[in-house]
């Protein structure tokens, strides 16, 4: 499914397009016919440096989610500079590879992981086909590929320690490491920034919408128990949670 932007987004890109509009058609022709007498040679560089770096899609997908910041809703967390896919699977750029993961939500839903099976290095997988599939005694979670592109690397530490990707789900239970084969345009189905953060919100509400009818315990600050989330989901809801939030994904 293709990003949508909120308003805030559109406003950032606007803004974004505005300031190059005016490097180019103003800043750049002015400080080019000066430094042609040697006077602003460093000024002209600097200027169209800019201008290259507003072309590299994440150097702009930076500056148009500068408000990029960690979120928790109703202690469902999801850390700054990600960016995710629908499945809730996180990916975080690390140069030429991404980094990729379980989100919170699937930690909380499943509880500490008894086993994890992870894809071996050189298989080649496309958005949306399994990917590495957490288990729970007879319950599972099957992650899908949020990108196109081939296992470089797994996370070899999971298979003794599977609960290391409940205790830190964004930092050492990473899952594995991709290269995209599309270098250019993997990121077009992603969500990032303030729409990535939208949808966590509205994923978690729903989540707690659908385990129960009645209201959950709640915590001294009124929002619901998710610590041991997990233990409040009996078959029934868990079927309902499979196939809303893993399986139905576009």
């Amino acid at each position: 499914m293709a990003r949508t932007l909120n308003w805030t987004a559109t406003l950032k890109i606007a803004l974004a397009l505005v300031v190059a509009a005016v490097i180019l058609v103003i800043a750049l022709p002015a400080m080019a016919s000066l430094a042609i007498v040697g006077r602003l040679a460093v000024p002209v560089l600097m200027v169209v440096g800019a201008v290259v770096a507003l072309a590299i899609p994440s150097v702009r997908r930076s500056l148009l989610d500068w408000d990029d910041e960690e979120l928790e809703v109703h202690g469902v967390k999801l850390a700054e500079g990600l960016m995710m896919h629908r499945g809730h699977a996180w990916v975080r750029s690390q140069g030429k590879v991404l980094g990729v993961g379980a989100d919170d939500l699937v930690q909380r839903t499943l509880g500490p992981a008894d086993a994890i099976q992870l894809p071996a290095v050189g298989t080649e997988v496309k958005q949306g086909d399994p990917l590495f599939t957490v288990q729970r005694g007879k319950r599972e979670v099957t992650v899908r590929a949020p990108v196109t592109g081939r296992v470089t690397r797994a996370n070899a530490k999971l298979a003794t320690q599977p609960a290391l990707m409940q205790a830190d789900p964004y930092g050492a239970g990473w899952a594995v490491q991709l290269e995209p084969t599309d270098s250019h345009h993997w990121a077009e189905k992603l969500l990032e920034g303030s729409t990535a953060r939208a949808w966590f919100r509205s994923e978690v509400d729903r989540l707690l919408a659908a385990i129960s009818p009645e209201p959950m315990p709640v915590m001294q600050d009124g929002g619901p128990v998710v610590a041991d989330l997990h233990n409040h989901i009996d078959d029934e809801a868990w079927q309902r949670v499979q196939a809303c939030f893993f399986e139905d994904v576009d």
